[in-house]
């Protein structure tokens, strides 16, 4: 007899993340709470899937606790549209979607 098990991982149980405002032309706030430490990765694709930049500056392995990051998105110089910033860890990921303005 086999047995399976599949486990699942909620990136919702280790990290609250805020990512404001979703709208802007510069700076983007990148608040988020931890309940253990994680090593996590941030990268912005275009709606095509391209990945446009990675955020080296946020990638870490940060302890349990708050941090507030503010993104300075202008140096990127990405032209205006939509775009969907990545946060991971090993195991899992989440989306956030970002209009960049002119």
């Amino acid at each position: 007899r086999f047995s399976t098990s599949v486990s699942t991982y909620n990136l919702d149980e280790i990290i609250s993340i805020a990512v404001y405002p979703t709208l802007t032309r510069d700076i983007i706030n990148i608040n988020f709470g931890l309940t253990e430490k994680t090593s996590l990765d941030f990268a912005l694709y275009s709606v095509l899937g391209e990945k446009v930049a990675t955020l080296s500056e946020l990638n870490n392995t940060y302890a349990k606790g708050e941090y507030n990051n503010r993104l300075d998105i202008s140096t990127l110089n990405l032209p205006a549209g939509i775009y969907l910033l990545n946060v991971s860890t090993a195991n899992a990921a989440k989306t956030f979607k970002i209009s960049v303005m002119e």
